[in-house]
């Protein structure tokens, strides 16, 4: 199975275009201000809540977990079994 450089391009050109539109409009309007309260649940030297910062290190945790799973999965299995004859050692 190969994958035609056209569908990729289609597939990644939407994304693209989104982080192209997001820059400009960065550039143009920049940031939003913030609001008079947002010191509520901060952190003094950084800009981003304390819990928000402790979920993304437990989400980076696990995600680390997964990819390391599919690795392992992959590696045992790297035929995938497309069909019942597919079995390990045999072409």
């Amino acid at each position: 199975m190969r994958i035609q450089p056209r569908i990729v391009l289609l597939v990644v050109s939407p994304f693209a275009l989104l982080i192209a539109i997001a820059y400009i409009q960065w550039g143009v309007a920049g940031l939003p201000p913030l609001p008079k309260n947002s010191q509520l649940f901060y952190d003094s030297k950084d800009a981003f809540p304390i819990w928000m910062r402790y979920t993304h290190y437990i989400n980076l945790f696990f995600m680390i977990l997964i990819i390391r799973s599919g690795l392992q999965i992959l590696m045992d299995h790297p035929r995938l079994y497309w069909n019942v004859h597919c079995t390990p050692g045999t072409e």
